[in-house]
């Protein structure tokens, strides 16, 4: 019990207020989002902090491949289109058939594209 977390998602219009739940006396933390299988869900029910944590991992993996992949001479154009393909973009959009996306969220995606 020492590391199980509530989440709660008020109906809509209704304003957040944490659930007071115990088992057997102990109380459990009641959390605002939390991370399941990658994926961050959150309290809200909207997408932006999964949407801002998948940003900032294909970031890391693009920064992470500048010197082996884009800045090497040896390896031809379409080798590193393919890499970028395989390695940032699986990782930006992981789970993103789950999301429910709004102009905004949109525009932040073809932004890092």
């Amino acid at each position: 019990l020492k590391k199980t977390e509530v989440l709660y998602q008020p109906p809509p219009r209704e304003a957040y207020s944490p659930p007071h739940i115990s088992i057997d006396g102990t109380n459990l933390n009641a959390v605002e989002h939390f991370t399941y299988l990658g994926s961050v869900i959150s309290n809200d029910a909207t997408v932006s902090k999964d949407l801002d944590n998948r940003l900032s991992k294909a970031s890391s993996s693009f920064g992470r491949l500048s010197k082996r992949v884009w800045q090497s001479h040896s390896l031809r154009l379409s080798t590193k289109i393919q890499v970028y393909r395989a390695v940032v973009v699986s990782t930006l959009l992981y789970g993103a058939e789950t999301w429910v996306l709004y102009r905004k969220q949109t525009r932040l995606l073809e932004r890092f594209h």
